[in-house]
Protein backbone atom coordinates (compact mmCIF):
# COMPACT_ATOMS: atom_id res chain seq x y z
CA UNK A 1 0.00 0.00 0.00
CA UNK A 2 1.04 3.72 -0.97
CA UNK A 3 0.37 6.81 0.61
CA UNK A 4 -2.77 8.73 -1.02
CA UNK A 5 -1.56 10.94 -3.83
CA UNK A 6 1.17 8.98 -4.73
CA UNK A 7 0.75 7.90 -7.97
CA UNK A 8 1.51 7.09 -11.44
CA UNK A 9 -0.11 7.84 -14.57
CA UNK A 10 -0.86 4.75 -17.42
CA UNK A 11 -2.76 4.10 -19.83
CA UNK A 12 -5.96 2.60 -18.63
CA UNK A 13 -9.74 1.67 -20.21
CA UNK A 14 -12.26 4.03 -20.13
CA UNK A 15 -16.04 4.31 -21.63
CA UNK A 16 -16.66 6.16 -24.05
CA UNK A 17 -19.34 8.99 -24.39
CA UNK A 18 -23.28 8.49 -24.65
CA UNK A 19 -22.34 7.93 -28.15
CA UNK A 20 -19.93 5.00 -27.96
CA UNK A 21 -21.26 3.61 -24.70
CA UNK A 22 -20.22 0.03 -25.59
CA UNK A 23 -16.81 1.37 -26.87
CA UNK A 24 -13.67 1.63 -24.81
CA UNK A 25 -10.78 4.22 -25.07
CA UNK A 26 -7.33 4.02 -23.53
CA UNK A 27 -6.51 7.28 -21.51
CA UNK A 28 -3.74 8.21 -19.37
CA UNK A 29 -5.28 8.30 -15.71
CA UNK A 30 -3.53 8.68 -12.23
CA UNK A 31 -3.08 4.72 -10.37
CA UNK A 32 -2.04 4.50 -6.92
CA UNK A 33 1.76 3.56 -7.29
CA UNK A 34 1.84 0.42 -5.46
CA UNK A 35 -0.99 -1.02 -7.86
CA UNK A 36 0.54 -0.07 -11.26
CA UNK A 37 2.14 -3.16 -11.69
CA UNK A 38 -0.95 -5.42 -11.32
CA UNK A 39 -3.48 -3.10 -12.86
CA UNK A 40 -1.09 -3.20 -15.87
CA UNK A 41 -0.71 -7.13 -15.70
CA UNK A 42 -4.62 -7.22 -15.22
CA UNK A 43 -5.11 -5.23 -18.57
CA UNK A 44 -2.37 -6.48 -20.48
CA UNK A 45 -4.09 -10.62 -19.65
CA UNK A 46 -7.64 -8.85 -20.82
CA UNK A 47 -8.98 -7.98 -17.79
CA UNK A 48 -10.06 -4.51 -17.84
CA UNK A 49 -9.86 -2.85 -14.83
CA UNK A 50 -12.65 0.60 -13.95
CA UNK A 51 -11.18 1.23 -10.80
CA UNK A 52 -8.46 0.81 -8.23
CA UNK A 53 -7.55 2.03 -4.44
CA UNK A 54 -5.03 0.22 -2.38
CA UNK A 55 -6.44 1.62 0.83
CA UNK A 56 -3.74 3.54 1.51
CA UNK A 57 -3.72 1.75 5.24
CA UNK A 58 -6.94 2.44 6.39
CA UNK A 59 -8.81 -0.53 4.64
CA UNK A 60 -8.32 -3.31 2.23
CA UNK A 61 -7.58 -2.30 -1.30
CA UNK A 62 -9.74 -3.00 -4.49
CA UNK A 63 -9.67 -3.30 -8.33
CA UNK A 64 -12.95 -3.03 -10.06
CA UNK A 65 -12.92 -4.52 -13.40
CA UNK A 66 -14.90 -3.56 -16.48
CA UNK A 67 -16.86 -7.17 -15.94
CA UNK A 68 -18.53 -5.43 -12.74
CA UNK A 69 -16.37 -7.90 -10.71
CA UNK A 70 -14.49 -6.55 -7.56
CA UNK A 71 -10.60 -7.68 -6.74
CA UNK A 72 -10.31 -7.16 -3.03
CA UNK A 73 -6.34 -6.94 -1.60
CA UNK A 74 -5.52 -7.52 2.16
CA UNK A 75 -2.69 -6.52 3.79
CA UNK A 76 -2.12 -9.99 5.08
CA UNK A 77 -2.85 -13.65 5.16
CA UNK A 78 -4.55 -12.87 8.21
CA UNK A 79 -6.82 -10.34 6.70
CA UNK A 80 -7.61 -12.40 4.03
CA UNK A 81 -8.87 -15.47 5.64
CA UNK A 82 -10.65 -13.54 8.05
CA UNK A 83 -12.58 -11.70 5.34
CA UNK A 84 -13.10 -15.13 4.21
CA UNK A 85 -14.74 -16.69 7.33
CA UNK A 86 -16.63 -13.45 8.06
CA UNK A 87 -18.19 -14.15 4.41
CA UNK A 88 -19.02 -18.07 4.99
CA UNK A 89 -20.45 -17.02 8.26
CA UNK A 90 -22.90 -14.40 6.53
CA UNK A 91 -23.66 -16.34 3.49
CA UNK A 92 -24.38 -19.63 5.98
CA UNK A 93 -26.76 -16.96 8.57
CA UNK A 94 -28.42 -15.56 5.34
CA UNK A 95 -29.46 -19.26 4.27
CA UNK A 96 -30.48 -20.31 7.76
CA UNK A 97 -32.83 -17.13 7.94
CA UNK A 98 -34.25 -18.23 4.81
Amino acid sequence: MCEHGITSTILVPVHGDDAYEHTLLWKRKPVDFCLVSLVKALNSSGLLTRSCCCGHGKRPGSIVLHSGRTLVIFDTPQEAADAETYAAHQLHRSRVEQ
